[in-house]
């Protein structure tokens, strides 16, 4: 499975879609789509985060329903390792990878 920065996932996405990765990632906010995102269902819950690489730019994973009452512990600016399938390696809106969360781990 390969260990990626966004970079890798916005610049490689016909070989990476559908596949398994793990990423580290700031964790920003939890959020819920709108119906402008048309890469989500419109209600769809999303961690925003930020990669840790030197760009810092936004990723999102979006969280299955069964997993989302586990998404409430976490805290802005935390650290966090997501393993996830990409999604969209460039979302329609903004261009940022969407990963769809397999499992996720708080760093310390």
């Amino acid at each position: 499975m390969p260990r990626s920065g966004s970079r890798d996932l916005t610049s490689d996405f016909e070989r990476l879609r559908g596949r398994l990765v793990e990423v580290e990632l700031q964790f920003i906010s939890l959020e819920r789509a709108e119906q402008v995102r048309t890469d989500f269902y419109e209600g769809e819950p999303f961690l925003l985060a930020r990669s840790l690489d030197e760009e810092r730019s936004f990723v999102y994973v979006a969280v299955p329903p069964e997993r989302l009452d586990g998404m409430g512990i976490l805290t802005p600016l935390e650290r966090i390792r997501v393993l996830g399938r990409v999604r969209s390696a460039s979302a329609a809106f903004t261009g940022s990878p969407i990963l769809d969360l397999v499992e996720l781990e708080r760093l310390r």
